[in-house]
């Protein structure tokens, strides 16, 4: 039995973007976030409101980054999003933070998250807080990725927050892979089908015979009847002549 809770924000799971962009002066501010996601292959979207000195930064610059939160820096990553950049300018710096300005665009990445995506801003609105950019280049570091170039997630280790608890959680094990078990349903299903093909075709065969063989009978009944009508000819015929001699 379900129970309803109305309309509430809740989705699992939520990322923890830590959305960072610079100001005039290229000084580094930073959010926390977790209404975003990716919307296109090289698009990602926000939600984020307008009186964040972040959201006031990157539409001055035009570029932020989203840098993914992990377990190492849980405390660090949950002070930048209770801490106001309009009240405390160097939070970034406070929360243990470095950063290095991106190649790519003009916004900070922050040194001590392993993953980072580096975005252009397309456009936001103020009135809704909907934000679209495009992803120029993703950068992970090296330290959590395995030999052949994949992240190593017992090294990554990031984390996601359970809205309706209100707490962080790490990402667990790997429990199927993508775009390939569900290949197991799929034959199951065409052998299924086959199958059920296969035991109609069967059935259709056993009316047929049974049609066949109902009209086998039938005519082997008129082949009788033509019979008898021959034998009554011939025994009358048998009569006429003895009547003439």
């Amino acid at each position: 039995m379900r129970k309803d809770f109305g309309a509430k924000p809740w989705s699992y799971p939520q990322p923890v973007f830590i959305v960072a962009a610079y100001d005039e002066d290229e000084k580094p501010n930073a959010m926390n976030a977790a209404w975003g996601g990716i919307s296109d292959t090289t698009q990602v979207s926000l939600c984020l409101s307008s009186n964040h000195r972040t959201v006031k930064n990157l539409q001055k610059t035009k570029a932020f980054t989203i840098n993914i939160a992990d377990t190492a820096h849980v405390l660090a990553c949950d002070y930048i999003g209770l801490v106001s950049g309009n009240k405390v300018p160097d939070k970034v710096a406070k929360a243990g933070f470095t950063v290095t300005k991106s190649t790519f665009v003009n916004a900070p990445v922050i040194n001590e998250l392993a993953m980072a995506l580096e975005c252009k801003l397309i456009r936001y609105d103020s009135e809704s807080g909907f934000l679209l950019g495009e992803i120029v280049n993703v950068s992970i570091d090296e330290s959590v990725l395995t030999k052949d170039g994949k992240t190593d997630m017992t090294k990554f280790e990031p984390i996601v927050f359970d809205p309706v608890n209100a707490v962080y959680r790490k990402l667990g094990e790997k429990v199927g892979k993508a775009f390939k078990d569900g290949r197991i349903l799929i034959d199951r299903i065409e052998k299924e089908q086959e199958i059920m093909e296969a035991e109609e075709i069967f059935e259709n065969l056993e009316d047929l015979e049974t049609e066949e063989s109902e009209e086998m009978k039938e005519i082997e009944e008129e082949i009788k009847e033509v019979d008898e009508i021959l034998e009554n000819i011939e025994a009358l015929n048998k009569e006429e002549k003895t009547k003439h001699k």
